[in-house]
C-alpha cells in the first residue's frame, strides 16, 4: 500500500452526493455567500481536499497560508470553484457499497471538524474554521486508503475497534507510520499549515495545534465505539478546555456527538455516536422523559443521569446489525403517559422508511402495545404472519421489502423501556437467538447500571 499512496499526486477522492448537490444549490442561490459553501465543504474531506489543490494549481505556493474553504474560494473565485466541482468525481446513489465504503473516513473527518468547531467555540482559542478545517484534514492517508484498499482499511479501522492503538492499527496496513503518511500527502495536496503542524508532536505551547489534535483523538475515539477503556486521557483533557468539571467532560462530549448526528444526518455517513431518525417535534411531555437524552433539546447542564439508555441502545444495536446480520434496528417507545408509542431511534434503512414515522395510540392493540406488557420475543416470518396480520401496524403492512422481521420488548427492573424491532438481512434461528440475547444484555447493562447508582 506504501508505493500506492507514494504515488498520490494522480489519487483525487470522489465526494459525497449530499455534498456535490448541496453545492450546487448554494451556487445557484441569489445571495448565497462563501460561508455558506464552507458549511457543506467542511462535512466532505474530498471536496475540501480538492479545493486546496485547486488554489495551489490556480496561485503556486500560496495554498498552506490560506486558512479554510471561505478563504479559499475567494481566492480562486466563485466562477472557477463552479468549473472545479463540475469537474470532481461523485459517488453514484447507486453505488452503495462503495459509497459506504468510502463514508467511514469521511466521517470520522468530518466528527473530528465538528468537535474542533465545538472546541473553538468555547476555548476562545483560534477562529473556529481554521481549527475545523485542519481536523477535518488530518488523515489524508486514511481517506487514501479506504478508496485504494477498502479491505486493508477495514481491518485497521476492525484491531482499532478490539482495542489496538488507532496509529498501531492503520501503520500496519499502510506498511508505514501513520504520521509520515499523513505528512507526505498533506504536502503533496498542499494543506493549510495548521494542519501540517497538528500532524507534529504534542507541544503545551502551541495551542491551536492541541485543539486540533484532540478533536482528532475524539473523533478516533468515538468512532471506534463508546465502549472502549482506553480513553480517560480525552475527559481530562476536555475539562482544561472547557473549564468544566472532570465527570462533566465525558457527557458534554456525548452531548456534542449528538449535536453532530443531526447535523449529519443527511449525508449518508455512518455516525460516530448516534444515527438518528427525523421524526418531527416531540411533545414537551416525551422531552422531559428522563431515560431519553433530549435529542438536541438540552436541558441545563446538571449532574449526569445515573443511566443512558440512548448509549445503551445506539452501542448494542449496531452490534445487532452485524452480529444477528439484520438491516434495519429500530427502537420503539412509549411516552410518559403510555398514552401512545412512536419511533425514536433507527439504525439503517432509509430516510423515507415508513417505520420511521411509526407514531401509534395506545389503545390501538397492535404487535407492539401488546409486546409492552411483558418481557417478551416474536419473529414473524412467511408461515405465520397471516396469524400477526391484523396486529401488524398498515405502515409496515404497506412495506413490502421487509416481509419478515424480529421484536423483542426491552424491560429494566420489571419496566417496560420500549420494544426493539429488527428486519432485513438474513433471518434464521440463530439470527433471531443473538438478536434475543443483545436484547437481554441492554436490560442486564441498564439495571446494572440503575443498581450502581
Amino acid at each position: 500500500m506504501k508505493q500506492a499512496l507514494a504515488d498520490n499526486d494522480n489519487l483525487i477522492l470522489p465526494i459525497m452526493p449530499a455534498t456535490a448537490h448541496e453545492l450546487r444549490r448554494l451556487l445557484n442561490t441569489p445571495h448565497s455567500r462563501n460561508e455558506h459553501l464552507q458549511a457543506a465543504l467542511l462535512f466532505d474531506p474530498a471536496a475540501t481536499i480538492a479545493l486546496y489543490r485547486q488554489v495551489e494549481k490556480n496561485r503556486p505556493g500560496t495554498a498552506a497560508t490560506v486558512t479554510d474553504p471561505a478563504h479559499c474560494i475567494s481566492m480562486i473565485g466563485r466562477e472557477q470553484f463552479e468549473q472545479m466541482l463540475a469537474q470532481l468525481p461523485v459517488l453514484n446513489n447507486d453505488a452503495s457499497d462503495k459509497r459506504l465504503i468510502l463514508a467511514q473516513g469521511y466521517s470520522q473527518a468530518a466528527h473530528a471538524a465538528w468537535y474542533a468547531k465545538k472546541l473553538a467555540e468555547k476555548s476562545n482559542i483560534g477562529k473556529g474554521h481554521e481549527l475545523s478545517t485542519a481536523a477535518l484534514l488530518q488523515n489524508p492517508a486514511v481517506l487514501a486508503l479506504w478508496h485504494e484498499d477498502a479491505s486493508s482499511a477495514a481491518r485497521a479501522s476492525s484491531a482499532a475497534r478490539d482495542g489496538l492503538p488507532y496509529d498501531v492499527a492503520f501503520s500496519a496496513e499502510l506498511g508505514e507510520p501513520l504520521g509520515e503518511a499523513n505528512q507526505r500527502l498533506a504536502q503533496a495536496w498542499h494543506f493549510p499549515k495548521l494542519a501540517i503542524d497538528a500532524m507534529g508532536d504534542w507541544n503545551l505551547l502551541r495551542h491551536q495545534p492541541q485543539v486540533v489534535m484532540l478533536a482528532n483523538m475524539l473523533a478516533q475515539t468515538s468512532g471506534t465505539g463508546w465502549q472502549t477503556d482506553d480513553n480517560s486521557l480525552i475527559p481530562e483533557l476536555l475539562k482544561d478546555y472547557l473549564k468544566i468539571p472532570p465527570e462533566s467532560a465525558s457527557v458534554r462530549w456525548h452531548q456534542i456527538a449528538v449535536d453532530a448526528a443531526h447535523a449529519m444526518t443527511h449525508l449518508g455517513y455512518p455516525l460516530a455516536a448516534f444515527e438518528l431518525p427525523m421524526t418531527g417535534e416531540d411533545d414537551d411531555e416525551e422531552l422531559n422523559d428522563p431515560r431519553l437524552p433530549e435529542f438536541g433539546h438540552r436541558k441545563p447542564e446538571a449532574t449526569p443521569p445515573p443511566t443512558d439508555l440512548h448509549s445503551v441502545l445506539t452501542e448494542i444495536m449496531h452490534r445487532m446489525r452485524s452480529q444477528a446480520n439484520i438491516e434495519r434496528a429500530v427502537f420503539i417507545l412509549p411516552n410518559k403517559s403510555k398514552t401512545e408509542i412512536k419511533t425514536r431511534l433507527v439504525l439503517g434503512g432509509k430516510k423515507s422508511d415508513a417505520i420511521r414515522q411509526l407514531k401509534l395510540p395506545m389503545s390501538k392493540k397492535s404487535i407492539f402495545s401488546l409486546m409492552l406488557g411483558k418481557q417478551q420475543s416474536v419473529w414473524i416470518r412467511e408461515d405465520n404472519r397471516a396469524k400477526f396480520k391484523t396486529l401488524i401496524p398498515d405502515s409496515l403492512q404497506q412495506d413490502t421489502d421487509y416481509k419478515e422481521f424480529y421484536a423483542m420488548s426491552v424491560f429494566a427492573n420489571n419496566k417496560p423501556l420500549g420494544v426493539l424491532y429488527a428486519d432485513g438481512g438474513k433471518q434464521d434461528e440463530a439470527n433471531y437467538k443473538q438478536f434475543r440475547l443483545l436484547c437481554q444484555e441492554i436490560s442486564q447493562v441498564i439495571e446494572g447500571k440503575q443498581k450502581a447508582a
